[in-house]
């Protein structure tokens, strides 16, 4: 029998971000459970990664687990695998923090276990041609991609048993293909499935090295795993099942596999990611249309013949196809640069600036940022933690170059690289990213001192698996089905009955400060399912946009002069809206003036949308109020109250107001935004923010003009109140102008 080996690893990560119940669970679930089995097979050596911030959460919570790494480390049997720390996309961040990363990680482990990695895993696998350079630069020495990869490269399964060199500009890394027909059989097939294709693979590939790596968490933490892994003991067999065949198969770390083989030659890979990414980062008809070929494949049986010239997207089309993951990339990369900024000009060793860094590399934390089988993106919680550590570090960033740490600025320059300028109003408590192009909405509002981005919501959108959810099979919690036993990446389950009717779809992005004309049958209902006519063409249209000062305040001006139509014909409508802030003060006033430019009397409805995220909307103490009156409305609710100037949301577990206040009484709609996604349970709802629309009735002359102000409040409830207007944002006022919040 000819010899072979198998090279095995396992990668545990949990997000940034995510509860402690959860890190509690899925550590007892899986993590602590495979340690205590690898102590019971010594002769079953094999790598082991746990990201920076799982093992930093483990050994806080659970130090005597850092005793049991220890031990299985000096004896031989597991090698620990170093990475960036916190779990990035590597090839979207700065080099310089990919280096800071990964240094920060491997110093970690080398003083805490005494080993010095030499092995990298690669958060999704995600790869790109520059990164040899950079990993060599950071002493790497090899990572493991999956065979995806090679076979982009134009290899064949047949040259796969081994490992591969490649370089840039020289410096040279070792790569290591992953079986994908491996990473689908472990642990849902039998362990014999398994040990008869390495048989197979012995028989035709004499001492070929067969890779196995990934997530950890599919033993025990994916649906219906840990019954299958522990209780019926799937893993104890597979490794008995290996122990059994020691004879012809040698199971080793992955940094093992250089040490008994040469390479098999140099490959240079194209930007991929495993084959499911690929698909998952297509945009929506795209995407079923490359799902339609792939089965056509399958069913013609040219898969394996074609397969490897089949290729979905790369990971940066999420940063085209959700705008809010952009969003909080691009803020990334901005703070990363004020950052450097600040190095440049204090010593290495200020704690504000580690600090500073800290966060920064927390809120790369790739989870948040996409969106495949786990819910990602979709989870407002993820991009709740995201956006927390981008607001700390820029406010650190803010206090280390600010006089007495009060400002007050705007800056006009292309922040999403989209190449259309956006405009940017801060000072020491807010910032404020308005995007002229669409619609001159506010599209981010951070609070500096509650590290919360008040506009975190996600915009319903169609996904490739929305077409399934109608033929989904509910299956409440704790039921068994048939889909118990498949891969996650089969599962059709759904987690809650006639969850198709929440399948509503946005033709805008969802944001603050956007501009409606209502038709005269457009109602709260139809706004909240997207059905209603829009007279206008403001609401993703571009804006005009100026900045300015005066009095010690900045304003940003944003003007389009658009149409509106009245029955067939397209009249012209100006709307100019005008945002100011002050140094020191929470709150920006917008002074809205509306034009009717046509020649004849115009008669519409005008409304002003706005979003509000605030993860949860079940939140004990957590109510809508209007006009500060007893009776409230729940963040779940849908309705419609008018007549109201002041339109106010009340956390009082984080002791937070949202509020709008204008100086013309409005009616109110609003309603829950819900949407459908899929994750390793199966399609389930996830609440993204509440929306609210004010709506007035309009009626004006020839040239004449309708004006209000708005006041908008976010920070501590309970604040006095003021009556002053911020230089520049005070043109559309008249004698009733909004109360200010002081300080």
């Amino acid at each position: 029998m000819n010899k072979i080996y198998l090279a095995f690893g396992v990668h545990n990560h949990q997000p940034v971000g995510n509860f402690d119940e959860v890190f509690e669970q899925v550590c007892r679930q899986c993590y602590f459970p495979y340690l205590r089995l690898l102590k019971r097979y010594p002769d079953f050596r094999s790598s082991l990664h746990f990201s920076g911030v799982l093992l930093e959460w483990i050994l806080a919570h659970h130090p005597y687990i850092a005793g049991e790494i220890q031990e299985l480390v000096a004896r031989g049997q597991v090698e620990l695998l170093t990475g960036a720390y916190y779990e990035p996309i590597l090839p979207v961040i700065p080099d310089r923090d990919k280096l800071g990363q990964i240094k920060k990680y491997s110093e970690f482990l080398q003083a805490r276990f005494g080993v010095k990695p030499r092995g990298l895993w690669l958060a999704e696998r995600v790869w790109e041609p520059h990164l040899p350079a950079v990993l060599h630069e950071a002493g790497i020495q090899y990572t493991v991609l999956d065979d995806t990869h090679f076979k982009y490269a134009g290899l064949n399964e047949d040259e796969l048993f081994g490992y591969y060199l490649t370089e840039e500009q020289g410096r040279t890394i070792n790569l290591l293909p992953i079986a994908k027909r491996l990473r689908y059989a472990i642990p849902f097939e039998k362990p014999s499935v398994t040990i008869e294709y390495l048989r197979e693979t012995a028989r035709t590939h004499p001492h070929a090295v067969v890779v196995y790596a990934d997530d950890g968490e599919k033993f025990g933490s994916w649906p219906e795993t840990y019954e299958s892994v522990w209780e019926k003991g799937w893993l104890e067999a597979f490794l008995a099942e290996l122990d059994k065949h020691r004879a012809w198969l040698t199971v080793i770390p992955l940094g093992e596999v250089m040490r008994r083989l040469p390479p098999l030659g140099r490959i240079y890979l194209p930007a991929a990611s495993y084959a499911e990414m690929s698909e998952w980062a297509l945009p929506t008809d795209a995407g079923r249309r490359f799902e339609d070929f792939l089965h056509q494949l399958h069913e013609t049986g040219d898969e394996k013949k074609y397969g490897i010239f089949t290729r979905g997207g790369i990971w940066r089309n999420f940063l085209t196809k959700y705008p809010e993951a952009n969003q909080m990339h691009k803020r990334m990369l901005a703070i990363s640069d004020k950052i450097e900024d600040w190095s440049k000009k204090t010593s290495s060793g200020d704690p504000g600036l580690t600090t500073a860094r800290d966060h920064l590399w927390q809120a790369q934390c790739n989870c948040g940022y996409w969106h495949g089988v786990f819910g990602g993106l979709y989870l407002p919680h993820l991009r709740a933690a995201i956006w927390e550590h981008l607001i700390a570090a820029e406010q650190l960033v803010n206090r280390a170059s600010a006089k007495n740490g009060v400002f007050a600025a705007v800056e006009k320059l292309d922040l999403d690289a989209d190449g259309r300028d956006e405009i940017l109003l801060a000072n020491d408590k807010v910032f404020a990213c308005l995007k002229c192009d669409a619609g001159g909405s506010l599209v981010e509002y951070d609070l500096y001192d509650e590290r919360i981005n008040l506009i975190d919501g996600l915009t319903r959108r169609e996904e490739i698996y929305h077409r399934k959810v109608a033929q989904a099979k509910f299956k409440p919690a704790g039921e068994k089905s048939a889909e118990d036993s498949v891969s996650i990446h089969e599962r059709i389950t759904k987690k809650e009955e006639n969850l198709e009717r929440f399948l509503t779809y946005d033709w805008y992005r969802r944001a603050s400060f956007l501009d409606h004309f209502f038709g005269a049958s457009a109602n709260c209902d139809g706004f909240a399912h997207n059905e209603f006519p829009e007279q206008g063409d403001f609401v993703n249209q571009a804006y005009a946009g100026e900045t300015g000062a005066g009095n010690g305040a900045k304003h940003a001006v944003l003007r389009r002069r658009g149409g509106v139509w009245v029955g067939s014909e397209h009249v012209p409508v100006e709307v100019e809206k005008t945002f100011g802030i002050r140094p020191g003060d929470p709150l920006m006033h917008v002074a809205y003036r509306v034009t009717n430019c046509w020649d004849r009397p115009l008669v519409m409805r005008f409304g002003i949308e706005f979003c509000a995220a605030l993860q949860s909307n079940k939140r004990p103490g957590t109510a809508m109020y209007f006009d500060g009156g007893a009776d409230t409305s729940p963040l779940n609710s849908t309705g419609v109250r008018g007549y109201h100037r002041h339109w106010e949301i009340i956390d009082t577990h984080r002791d937070l107001a949202i509020s709008v206040e204008a100086d013309r009484p409005a009616e109110w709609w609003y309603f829950p935004l819900y949407t459908v996604s899929l994750s390793e349970d199966g399609f389930e709802r996830s609440y993204q923010c509440t929306v609210a629309c004010a709506v007035w009735p309009l009626e004006l002359a020839p040239g004449e003009t309708w004006t209000t102000v708005l006041a908008h409040y976010a920070g501590p409830r309970n604040r006095k109140i003021s009556s002053a207007t911020p230089a520049g944002a005070g043109s559309a006022a008249d004698s009733n102008s909004p109360a200010q919040i002081s300080q």
